[in-house]
C-alpha cells in the first residue's frame, strides 16, 4: 500500500503535523495511527495538525467509528488532554471531521476544523 502521508516532528516547540496528499480512505487513517503512536520516543501530548489541504478524503460515519475505536486503544492511559487542528478543504472533509468530533468524547481530545493554516497553527500552539 502506498504511504500517502508525512509525519514532522518539531520538538523544539513541540508539534506534529500529519500532511495528506492523494486519495485517503479508512485504511490510510489506520496506518496512519499505528505509525504516529508508535515513536521511540513518543510524541508526547504535542499537539497535532492533520492537513488534509492537498488531498481528496473519502469515507463514511461507519467508518470514522472505527478510526476512533483505534485511537481510543492507542490512547488508553493518557491523561493529557491534546488538541487537534483538522485543516479541510471540501465538504466531505468537513462532514467526516464532523462525524469524528461527535464520536471522541471521552479521548480527552480536543478538535477543531481550520480552512486558514495560519489560524489552525496559532490555535494548536495556544496555551490555554
Amino acid at each position: 500500500m502506498e504511504k500517502k502521508y508525512t509525519i514532522n516532528i518539531d520538538s523544539e516547540i513541540g508539534l506534529v503535523v500529519a500532511k495528506f496528499e492523494g486519495k485517503i480512505e479508512i485504511n490510510n487513517m489506520l496506518e496512519f495511527l499505528t505509525e504516529l503512536y508508535s515513536f521511540d520516543p513518543p510524541t508526547p501530548d504535542y499537539p497535532i495538525i492533520y492537513d488534509f489541504k492537498d488531498c481528496i478524503a473519502l469515507g463514511y460515519r461507519f467508518e470514522v467509528l472505527s478510526f476512533v475505536q483505534k485511537l481510543s486503544l492507542l490512547r488508553r492511559g493518557k491523561k493529557n488532554k491534546k488538541k487537534v487542528g483538522v485543516l479541510i478543504s471540501g465538504v466531505n472533509q468537513k462532514f467526516l471531521v464532523k462525524a469524528l468530533i461527535g464520536l471522541i468524547k471521552g479521548l480527552n481530545l480536543e478538535i477543531e476544523m481550520f480552512e486558514d493554516r495560519d489560524i489552525c497553527f496559532n490555535w494548536v500552539l495556544a496555551k490555554d
